[in-house]
């Protein structure tokens, strides 16, 4: 764990695990409320609520204290953004949300994850562009803000289904299969499976996947696969030097403007010019060119 912030207003840190595919890790705790982001690869998140893919669609939140294990179903590990916000201020944002959640102050998350937005995901690179460029206190701590309100305003509703009840050991039935795609999708970002295929890895008929899967994700599987090859991408091209073209293939699209296309549908702007704006380096050249724009 690598950090990138320690201030008074949120802790920030870079989390790299590189280790090979395994069944199951130690028991782990966090030590302190945190909302993960992941930003690369895979690994499944095991506590006393199930089991749970964590890929670049997900969002994490832990509690302190309490424990769970990670399981790597592919070789490669993962990377991620951990933010950590002081205690009274998470519980004012929660409450936004959630008015009992003041009353759980040593538990105050009631769910373990989440889906990345668009927003959320380039909220994440922004804040840490910034702080790597050296941004000021008041505004490092609005976009961190910004960020975990986006995080928990994107937990799905506890409402009720409309649909048929399902019993308890079909719902968990639907919920692993529903992982299971995840993971093969993940291991195949490049590829481009027809349902039928996935359908076959994980044993369900096509029509009654593509049913379960969005009833569980949120979101058809088509999308989840597209979302996932964007989280990818913003990644990569926060890196200077990464070209276009040659990521747009790395992802499994036909060409640069089939890319261009999808990721400006995604985050309502060209890669290109988003790369500008997320350059850490960019950032530094401007504010040593201008100084005075960061200081009242």
């Amino acid at each position: 764990m690598e950090s990138v912030h320690a201030g008074p207003g949120f802790v920030l840190q870079e989390f790299r695990c590189r280790v090979p595919a395994r069944a199951a890790g130690p028991e782990e705790t966090a030590r302190e409320h945190q909302i993960c982001f992941v930003r690369a690869g895979l690994f499944e998140r095991e506590t006393r609520q199930g089991r749970a893919v964590a890929d670049p669609n997900h969002v994490l939140f832990f509690n302190a204290g309490e424990p769970y294990r990670v399981h790597h179903p592919l070789p490669g590990g993962d990377d991620c953004l951990v933010l950590s916000l002081p205690v009274g201020d998470l519980l004012d944002l929660l409450a936004e949300q959630d008015p009992a959640a003041p009353e759980r102050s040593t538990a105050p998350f009631a769910f373990t994850h989440a889906p990345c937005t668009p927003k959320a995901a380039v909220l994440q690179r922004r804040l840490l562009s910034l702080t790597q460029a050296g941004a000021g206190a008041i505004e490092l701590q609005e976009v961190a803000f910004a960020l975990a309100a986006e995080a928990v305003a994107a937990v799905p509703s506890s409402s009720p289904s409309a649909e048929a009840p399902r019993s308890p050991a079909t719902r968990r039935q639907h919920r692993e299969a529903a992982e299971a795609v995840k993971v093969f999708l993940a291991a195949r970002l490049s590829d481009s499976p027809t349902l039928a295929e996935i359908a076959r890895a994980v044993g369900y008929a096509p029509f009654h996947l593509a049913r379960l899967f969005r009833r569980e994700a949120g979101l058809p599987i088509h999308r989840y696969l597209i979302r996932l090859r964007m989280r990818v991408a913003l990644e990569r091209l926060a890196e200077d030097g990464e070209d276009l073209t040659r990521v747009a293939l790395d992802l499994g699209f036909a060409d640069h403007s089939h890319f261009t296309n999808a990721f400006r549908r995604e985050f309502g702007v060209a890669p290109s010019r988003l790369r500008q704006s997320l350059s850490g380096r960019r950032l530094r050249r401007m504010r040593a060119r201008f100084p005075a724009a960061s200081s009242p």
